[in-house]
């Protein structure tokens, strides 16, 4: 069970992963709940990583949420080659697009 500063801090690292996608320093955590003292944010993160919310790992930016459904993903670019049917406008036939895909699990892209 959460003390109420631990689930504040807690939820700050949730946001900060929805936010920015990787995980905040201790510093940020301090900042961000209004503290100066980075140890006791090392206190709080080894409670919460206790009660299993989050795994600490030894490299920077190392907090991982274990419910990684908070986690969005890097935006990528896919080359999509695109081929216009005789009746279409487009010209010439073979034309290069780019598409950006931005958070979003896996998708299935149909074109006809």
């Amino acid at each position: 069970m959460l003390t109420k500063r631990q689930q504040d801090v807690f939820e700050f690292i949730r946001r900060y992963y929805r936010r920015n996608g990787v995980g905040p320093k201790q510093s940020e955590i301090a900042a961000g709940i209004g503290i100066r003292s980075k140890g006791v944010v090392h206190r709080y993160l080894q409670a919460i990583a206790a009660e299993g919310l989050i795994r600490l790992e030894r490299r920077h930016r190392g907090i991982v949420l274990m419910d990684n459904t908070e986690t969005p993903p890097k935006d990528f670019t896919l080359p999509c080659w695109v081929k216009s049917l005789p009746e279409s406008p487009l010209r010439p036939s073979r034309t290069r697009k780019f598409l950006i895909l931005r958070k979003c699990s896996w998708a299935a892209i149909v074109l006809s």
